[in-house]
């Protein structure tokens, strides 16, 4: 697998994909406001949560074994065989306890949300067996035909007023347009089922589980506590400001998802310095774009959120810059992570994920009821920076790693200065306007991305990169 080029397709698609799901956000949070929105927020959250115990870590046992290129149709058919108990186990639970559900929720949805985790789960191990295929590019495009349709129909469902439940419809077809589409496109057939490959999932699976339970807390549990200790405008107003600041993550994320499998392919034919290339080679363009996106968002957080969304969101302004700030310890999270996966070290991001749910959750509960949305920001970053470091530790006890350390300073000199030419153009004018929003942002970029090539090595690379499709 062409590691450059397949993170090309997939970054491609997952800037068209935000790009629906953003301008789709920004369309329901004006037409709905806060409070509605955020009841969808938490309908979302509450799948989110519920999948991750249904999946038990299967789905990245199951890409795991079966990029290893060892049995893959022995693997892929006990992977479904299993996956089936902790999905039964949860729907039921899910089942008796809808009144309690219902009542959090504020809407009649319990029914809903098993079927949306059902839809979910066979969705995304669609997308997983692709990807243990090194098919990873083929999912970008069904990716933005997920967020497509749940915009899209969300749309018109909210056209013919059926409110709060036109995000949660789309919701789930979404899923079931993801899940017909890639299931079509799985090309490993079903055999017999063998205990001996259930074994070798379940054992991967154990630690999968744990650091899907950090993964999912990360995107999901403030937004639960929110919910708990504010009101449901407040879990809008922060989610809302939660998905800008997770566009940064676009970046890395389609990073750790290529690596993934071929790093796990690599390390099965002991190819230690492809591995250590291939970080190095990602680390300084991620933090190239992440670094300054911060700087930026920092100083025009309030007009960002009252201009595009609304002034009813702005409540979380002061939130948006730390999360944005939290994404510079992010980024190395999910390259280091998806690294220590690929190498079969399980235990460890298990352990990473224990760290990040066990610091969260107090921090959450400390934070929230003194601090409000801020707090809870906080809990987030001071947790993912004692995970990421963890990682991070771990990693180089294995790979020798070759940072860009001048290169990432040059980008951090380059966002100072970018944001110091931001401040001067404030002091000149006063942004309230989309127009004026924009073309500062314009500025900044334009501005930003000139004085970053000033920099020979890093002009070098982008010139390279885009003759050989790299970055």
């Amino acid at each position: 697998m062409d590691i450059a080029r397949t993170s090309a397709v997939l970054f491609t698609g997952k800037i068209v994909g935000a790009a629906v799901q953003f301008f789709g956000i920004v369309y329901f949070a004006r037409e709905l406001g806060a409070s509605p929105i955020g009841v969808f927020f938490l309908f979302q959250a509450l799948v989110g949560i519920f999948s991750v115990v249904a999946d038990f870590g299967l789905r990245g046992a199951i890409e795991k074994r079966i990029s290893e290129a060892d049995s893959p149709q022995t693997f892929f058919t006990s992977g479904i065989v299993l996956k089936i108990i902790p999905l039964a186990i949860v729907a039921v639970v899910i089942i008796v306890s809808r009144s309690i559900i219902n009542s959090y929720l504020g809407i009649s949805a319990a029914l809903l949300v098993v079927l949306a985790i059902i839809i979910h789960e066979l969705a995304f191990l669609s997308n997983e067996v692709l990807r243990g295929e090194l098919r990873v590019d083929e999912t970008a495009t069904i990716q933005v035909l997920q967020r497509l349709t749940w915009v899209s129909v969300g749309v018109l469902l909210l056209y013919y007023d059926f409110g709060i439940y036109s995000l949660v419809y789309s919701y789930i077809l979404s899923f079931a347009v993801m899940c017909i589409i890639g299931w079509y496109k799985v090309s490993i057939p079903i055999t017999a089922p063998s205990v001996d490959h259930s074994r070798s999932i379940i054992k991967y699976a154990r630690h999968n589980f744990v650091e899907s339970i950090g993964g999912i807390s990360y995107n999901w549990l403030g937004v639960i506590m929110v919910g708990f200790f504010l009101t449901s405008s407040h879990v809008g107003a922060y989610e809302v400001v939660w998905r800008i600041s997770s566009i940064l993550m676009m970046v890395t994320g389609t990073v750790g998802t290529v690596l993934f499998p071929q790093v796990s392919r690599w390390h099965a034919e002991n190819k230690k310095s492809h591995i250590a290339s291939a970080i190095g080679n990602v680390i300084t363009p991620s933090l190239g774009l992440v670094i300054p996106a911060f700087v930026g968002t920092a100083l025009l957080s309030e007009e960002i959120i009252g201009i595009v969304f609304d002034e009813g969101y702005v409540i979380a302004s002061a939130a948006l810059v730390v999360l944005m700030g939290e994404k510079v310890f992010r980024t190395g999270h999910d390259i280091f992570g998806q690294t220590l996966e690929g190498i079969d070290r399980p235990r460890l991001t298990a352990v990473a994920a224990l760290i990040f749910v066990s610091t969260n959750l107090p921090l959450n509960l400390l934070l929230i009821p003194n601090f409000g949305l801020v707090g809870c920001a906080v809990a987030t970053a001071g947790s993912s920076t004692f995970s990421a470091s963890f990682q991070y530790i771990n990693v180089a006890k294995v790979i020798n790693i070759d940072y860009h350390i001048y290169q990432i300073g040059w980008c951090l000199a380059s966002a100072t200065v970018m944001g110091v030419l931001i401040i001067v153009i404030q002091s000149i004018i006063t942004i309230n306007s989309m127009a004026q929003l924009l073309l500062i942002i314009l500025t900044s970029v334009i501005s930003y991305l000139t004085l970053v090539l000033l920099h020979k090595p890093i002009r070098t690379n982008v010139m390279n990169g885009i003759k050989t499709r790299v970055w």
